[in-house]
């Protein structure tokens, strides 16, 4: 009887911020690993002010490090997707894992396209399903730049992010706009959360109707329940190939707020 060859270690680890909100199933589903791994997620919701004092510290770039580290020394390359939005990480922290992924002998490769939420984690299962396909690390990062992944969101605390909408007498209102990285491209500003949600989901069923392979993330602050109506709505009508719902961290929401809903989706051109 012959003994096994152990497995090889993957060309590749894929490490995703923890701020990109990967519901759970599907972190694990790819193998990616999540920094901070523990990070906590806004599952109720709170008022403004208890949330920044809870979330401050949410986000430790240490274990962002760590993580990348502990990759490299398994399988020599690491790609990590960081949370492109800018939000509350130190000046120069990819130099750091830079250097610790290499002070291990690791080679660090860096996701450059600035996502916000699922549709940069839609990006890190591109680069892991590249990899698992065989492709070299570079190819899987490159796949990932070139993927197709949108978010638009309903954001009822624009103002935390730096953004108002127009009239009002300049009170910052609810939005619903397309968001990459930091920036907010305003759709529309909606009087009522009822109206919000309608043009959230319809914006999203005239732009993903009709792709193919379609795959459709819905995220939330706080408010499952609109969340997972909004999941079973899409299901119905839109008829995605799969479909997540799964809260955004504590620290996430202290730039999104309270109320967010957000749909993130990757397609094939």
């Amino acid at each position: 009887m012959t003994t096994p060859e152990p497995a090889a270690p993957p060309l590749a680890r894929v490490v995703a911020d923890a701020d990109l909100s990967f519901p759970a199933q599907l972190a694990e589903r790819f193998s990616i690993v999540v920094a901070p791994a523990d990070a906590p997620r806004m599952l109720e919701r709170v008022n403004i002010p208890r949330l920044i004092v809870e979330a401050r510290t949410d986000f430790d770039p240490a274990a962002v490090v760590a993580a990348c580290r502990a990759a490299a020394e398994e399988s020599g390359t690491v790609i990590y997707v960081p949370a492109g939005d800018g939000h509350g990480r130190p000046e120069g922290m990819g130099e750091e894992v830079r250097q610790a992924v290499e002070a291990v002998g690791g080679r660090l490769l860096i996701s450059d396209v600035p996502e916000t939420l699922m549709a940069g984690g839609w990006r890190a299962i591109v680069a892991s399903e590249a990899l698992a396909a065989g492709a070299t690390p570079d190819d899987a990062l490159q796949q990932a730049a070139c993927a197709q992944a949108r978010l638009l969101a309903l954001v009822e605390h624009p103002e935390l992010a730096g953004h108002s909408s127009p009239g009002h007498l300049g009170v910052p209102n609810r939005v619903v706009a397309w968001m990459r990285g930091a920036e907010f491209a305003l759709d529309s500003a909606p009087e009522r959360r009822d109206e919000a949600l309608r043009r959230l989901r319809d914006l999203f069923a005239e732009h993903a109707t009709g792709t193919r392979d379609l795959r459709v993330a819905v995220l939330y602050g706080g408010v499952r329940p609109a969340a997972e109506a909004m999941g079973i709505w899409i299901e119905r009508h839109v008829r995605p190939s799969e479909v997540h719902v799964g809260a955004i961290t504590r620290h996430a929401a202290t730039r999104l707020g309270p109320g967010f809903i957000g749909i993130a989706w990757t397609f094939e051109d």
